[in-house]
This record gives structure tokens, C-alpha cells and sequence, in this order.
């Protein structure tokens, strides 16, 4: 086209501010296309309809011809059929029906506009398509760019064998020669439009050779084949609107406002367009959606129309998100990672919850089990020989202190520690000679020292007394049995604690944490060439977990990644991949946190 459209601040000098919209002429020094932008500006001055574009005014600076217009903040229908594809996300009936009778009621207003004398002007658009629909914040469609319209009685002047318009929405009798430019040329084109709502892809697509061939050699039956199954009740109204006999299709926007309406109401409560896109800013933002009510997406999230119940739930952070949706529709060399997953978290778990207690539990009742076991068995027969000696050693003792009474301190400390006197009696009995007071008086220190709390060191003796042939007869008889002591080593146990603490190293990751987000959110992920089931999604995303290695990342929708990246993945170590889909195409990489793996 000849124009570009740009955005200015109309304003004044008492204060008052207004964006408007400038179509700027490209070639100011192009009479014909000043004369075209002209004739378009005062077409479309013609039309006051709330689904039309209003023209502000038409003026020249600098010889600069432009034309102001209402400025629709809401973007085009191409844009939003974009949107959505890239986020996966389908448009509820009750949208399709709105913005459908939005479209036809503009139609019909420039279909039956007469001039100011009363004539009949019937200005046909002839460039109905989505990019020269126009949604405000409202969700109100609004019909754009009236370059080529055509005018009641008005002369052509295209060129034999030249095709004006956009292919792809072009009517099949335009294509067979025809020049009667009557409203169902638009209804056609709005046809095609509703189709690419419900399924968001082209109807017709391809060089102009093979558009040429669709139109006229396929039927309105075959074109809407695949909304049977999704849309049952709105397959007849666009397949009635793709007939390729122009006097069979709707011949009026009446009509097919009449049976969209119908349709409409018999898909029951519902949001309408605004409520839609203020949903779908919800998802895409992730966050508080203004003039969105919880309660209204709460509504909304039980509706019987699943297209409304994902969004709702999506906006409510439900549905999307997070790992849930991207693991189970993986690849299946994506399974034994999810598998996996739980292996990172146990180690933080180990050191203050579970995993320690049974190791202790069981090694402690090893340990005091044993103990209980050998007191009675190993110990208990050597103490009461033991006592048997001890007051043997006594009567020795007191028969020494006796003889030598400048030695007060043994007689307190021999009553009390009737075992330590065991130590004495191997001692006194060794030498068997009647002058034991020097070894004695060297010895008793070492009984005192030594108190009786603690009868479980006694076993380490033992093995000494054994080797000393002084007791009696009976006593060596009865010291005999004491090799069932030996089994004393096995209270050295206590390195079995030291297994329970080698889990504390396996913390050490050995794999990759692999985040995966997308602008728009909700992209489909291709790994290595091969398309999987995964969604990419916000800046909250979660992540999965990767075996190290390189991997090529792609991201996009339809049968192709739109932009893609190469990526190494190493162990303990998390990536994250993000991929803008709509204006620079590419994907960016940076650090994670390997947080955000579960």
C-alpha cells in the first residue's frame, strides 16, 4: 500500500491531549495516490458506524498529505489470531460469534450507506482480512482501510488481467472475471475470516497460482470439514458463506448477523470479547489482569464451553503451567528425567529427617543388644569370681594395713571399691611373697583412681589375668569359661555410624536443570529437531532435568520451530532458554538456579 500508519498526540493549546492516528502518503509527489488517499478519506468520513475506523480529518504539512483516524489500541485480528496460535490457545464460540456480528454489522452499515441526498452508495470494501480489523480495548471490532473500495454505479479502473485485494479473501467470481462488486464479495471474505477464528490457520494459502486453484476447484463442503467435529453449529453459517455459487451464499449481512445472533444464544452464558482478551493479557502477563474480576474468571473456569474453562483456569494459574504441563506430554526420552526428579530432593531431606533415623535405630539396637546379651553370658560369672577373690583380697588388705598403720587412706577407699580390688589381687598375687607392702603402697594410688562406675572397662583386664597362674585351682576353673569374652570386639560397632554419614556427599547433581520460557508464553518445544509435547512458558517457569550434553532447542507453533538455539548442558549446572517469537525470532540463553527443577 501507499500509506504508513504512525501514532501522534493531537493536542491544544488550552490542554487538551488525544492520540490519534496518522496515514502519512509515501510518495507526496504521486498525484494518483494523493486523489486515492483522498477518495478513501472521504469513503470512510462517509461511515459513522461504532465497527468502522472513524476519520478525524485530512490535512497536508510540508507537503506531507496524511489523513487522522481513530486510534484502536487493541492491535489487528492478525495479531490476535497469531497470538493465539503461538500460546495454544483456542477461541471460545461466543468470541467467534461476537466478533463475527461485530464485522457484519460494520458491513452491512457500508453496504447500505447512502450520501447525503438520500442516494444508495453500497460501498463494498473489497479488502476484508484480518489485518484491516482493528480491536480496541473493549474487544469491539473495528473494519479498516476503505483504499479500494468499490461504489455503486462508480467505473472500474483495474486493469484487464489484474486482481485488486488480498488473494487469499478474494470471492470466486472476482476470480472467474466477474466485475459486479455486490456484498457477498465481503460476506465471502468474512467467511474465510470466521474459518481462520475457529481453527487459527489460513483457509487459503500459497502463491496466487495455488490460492487460484483452492477457490475454484475445492467446495464450501470441503473447506469446512475440520470445524465439524469443533464447531458443529457454526460449519453451516461459513460453509453457507464459502459457497462458490455467489447466489447461494448469505446475499446480505441481515441474514448472517440473524443466524449469528441464534448461534450465540444457544452457547449460553459466556464472556464476550473484552472479558477474552483481558483473560489472555492475564496468561500471557502472568499476573493481576486490570478490570479482570477473580470472581469472573472463577465463573468463567466451570463454564460449559472447554475453550473458556482452559483460559479461566490458565489466568488463574491452574492449568498452565508449571512442570505438570511440561512433563507429561514429553518425549519419551524425556520420561527417565521426571522419573529422576525426585533424586535432588532427597539429600536435604538426609540430614534432619528420615533417612538418618533408621540407619541409628538399627545400628543402636544392634549395639545395645549385644551389650544385653553379653552382661549376663560373659560378664556376670567373672564378677562373682571376682568377688569371690575380692574378699580373698580384702582380709589381704586389711591384714596389710594392719601391719602398716602409717597408711590411713586405703582403709576408706578399700570398702567402697570392692572391684577395683580385683586390680590389687592380680597384683599381690604375682609376686607370692610375704613383703608386698612397697608394691602395695605403689598400687593403692591406682585403685583410687580407678572408681567403679565403670564396670563395662573391666573385660579390657582379662586378657592379664588369664596369663597369671596365682589364682586358686577353682577360680582358673571357673576362669575358663571366660573366652566367651572375647566376643568383646564386637562392641567395635561403632564405625557402622560412619556408613549412615557417606549419603551427606550424594547431594553432587548429575544432571542439568533445563528451563524452558517464551514470548508469547506457551510455545511448543522441539529437542533436537524432533517436536515433543512440552509448552514452554512464563518467567515463572519450572524446569526439567537433563542428561549433560548438547541439545538443540527450537520453539515456536505449527508444523515448524520459528526460532531455535544450541545449548550445552552440563552437570549441576542450570540453563535457562528463553525464545521471542514475534519480532526479533530468536532465542537468548542464561544461568538458572537449579531451584527451579522439582
Amino acid at each position: 500500500m501507499f500509506g504508513e500508519v504512525w501514532l501522534a498526540l493531537e493536542s491544544s493549546t488550552l490542554g487538551f491531549q488525544k492520540e490519534v492516528a496518522l496515514k502519512l502518503l509515501k510518495g507526496s509527489g504521486d498525484e494518483k495516490q494523493a486523489a486515492d488517499l483522498m477518495r478513501e478519506a472521504r469513503l470512510a468520513a462517509i461511515l459513522r458506524h461504532p465497527n468502522i475506523v472513524d476519520i478525524l480529518g485530512v490535512d497536508k504539512v510540508d507537503d506531507t498529505l496524511f489523513v487522522a483516524m481513530e486510534y484502536v489500541d487493541g492491535g489487528t485480528l492478525w495479531k490476535l489470531r497469531e497470538r493465539l496460535a503461538v500460546a495454544d490457545i483456542r477461541l471460545p464460540l461466543s468470541v467467534i460469534c461476537d466478533l463475527g456480528i461485530g464485522i457484519a454489522r460494520g458491513l452491512g452499515h457500508a453496504h447500505q450507506t447512502r450520501d447525503a441526498d438520500g442516494k444508495p452508495l453500497a460501498i463494498i470494501h473489497r479488502d476484508l482480512k484480518p489485518e484491516n480489523v482493528l480491536l480496541d480495548a473493549a474487544g469491539t471490532p473495528k473494519i479498516a482501510d476503505f483504499g479500494i473500495a468499490k461504489v455503486l454505479g462508480e467505473g472500474t479502473a483495474t486493469d484487464v488481467g489484474t486482481l485488486k485485494g488480498t488473494a487469499a479473501y478474494v470471492a470466486p467470481e472476482i476470480w472467474k472475471g466477474g466485475r459486479d462488486f455486490l456484498p457477498r464479495v465481503d460476506l465471502f471474505a468474512l467467511g474465510c475470516i470466521l474459518w481462520e477464528l475457529a481453527t487459527l490457520k489460513r483457509l487459503f494459502e500459497g502463491p496466487i497460482q495455488a490460492i487460484f486453484g483452492q477457490v475454484t476447484l475445492r467446495t464450501a463442503a470441503e473447506d469446512v470439514e475440520p470445524l465439524r467435529q469443533s464447531h458443529p453449529g457454526l460449519a453451516p453459517i461459513v460453509e453457507r458463506l464459502l459457497l462458490r455459487d455467489e447466489d447461494a451464499r448469505y446475499q446480505d449481512a441481515a441474514t448472517l448477523i440473524r443466524d449469528l445472533e441464534e448461534l450465540r444464544l444457544d452457547a449460553g452464558p459466556a464472556g464476550d470479547v473484552g472479558t477474552f482478551l483481558r483473560l489472555l493479557g492475564q496468561v500471557d502477563t502472568e499476573g493481576d489482569s486490570a478490570g479482570m474480576s477473580f470472581a469472573s474468571a472463577e465463573r468463567l473456569r466451570s463454564s460449559p464451553d472447554p475453550r473458556w474453562a482452559e483460559l479461566a483456569s490458565r489466568a488463574l494459574g491452574e492449568l498452565a503451567p508449571t512442570v505438570r504441563e511440561l512433563t507429561p506430554g514429553g518425549a519419551d526420552r524425556l520420561q527417565p528425567q521426571t522419573a529422576e526428579r525426585p533424586r535432588p530432593t532427597p539429600p536435604p531431606l538426609r540430614p534432619g529427617h528420615a533417612p538418618p533415623a533408621p540407619p541409628r535405630k538399627r545400628e543402636s539396637g544392634r549395639g545395645t543388644q549385644s551389650m544385653v546379651l553379653r552382661q549376663p553370658t560373659s560378664r556376670v560369672r567373672p564378677i562373682t569370681i571376682v568377688l569371690l577373690a575380692a574378699s580373698a583380697v580384702l582380709a589381704l588388705v586389711l591384714l596389710l594395713l594392719l601391719l602398716d598403720p602409717g597408711e590411713p587412706e586405703p582403709g576408706p577407699a578399700g570398702e567402697p571399691d570392692a572391684v577395683a580390688g580385683r586390680d590389687v589381687l592380680d597384683d599381690l598375687d604375682v609376686p607370692a611373697s610375704p613383703a608386698p607392702t612397697a608394691r602395695d603402697v605403689a598400687d593403692l594410688p591406682i585403685a583410687v583412681p580407678t572408681p567403679a562406675a565403670t564396670p563395662r572397662e573391666r573385660p579390657t583386664p582379662t586378657p592379664e589375668r588369664r596369663a597369671e597362674p596365682t589364682p586358686a585351682p577353682e577360680a582358673i576353673a571357673e576362669l575358663e569359661p571366660t573366652p566367651e569374652v572375647t566376643p568383646a570386639p564386637v562392641v567395635t560397632p561403632t564405625p557402622a555410624p560412619t556408613p549412615s554419614r557417606t549419603p551427606a556427599p550424594t547431594p553432587v547433581p548429575t544432571k542439568a536443570c533445563l528451563a524452558l520460557t517464551s514470548t508469547p508464553v506457551g510455545a511448543q518445544v522441539w529437542l533436537d529437531d524432533t517436536k515433543t509435547g512440552l509448552r514452554a512458558l512464563g518467567s515463572t517457569s519450572s524446569g526439567i532435568w537433563q542428561v549433560p550434553r548438547q541439545v538443540k532447542i527450537g520453539m515456536g507453533s505449527g508444523g515448524e520451530p520459528t526460532a531455535s538455539t544450541t545449548v550445552t548442558l552440563q552437570a549441576g549446572v542450570g540453563l535457562r532458554v528463553d525464545c521471542e517469537l514475534v519480532v526479533a525470532k530468536r532465542c537468548t540463553t542464561r544461568s538458572a538456579s537449579l531451584d527451579l527443577c522439582p
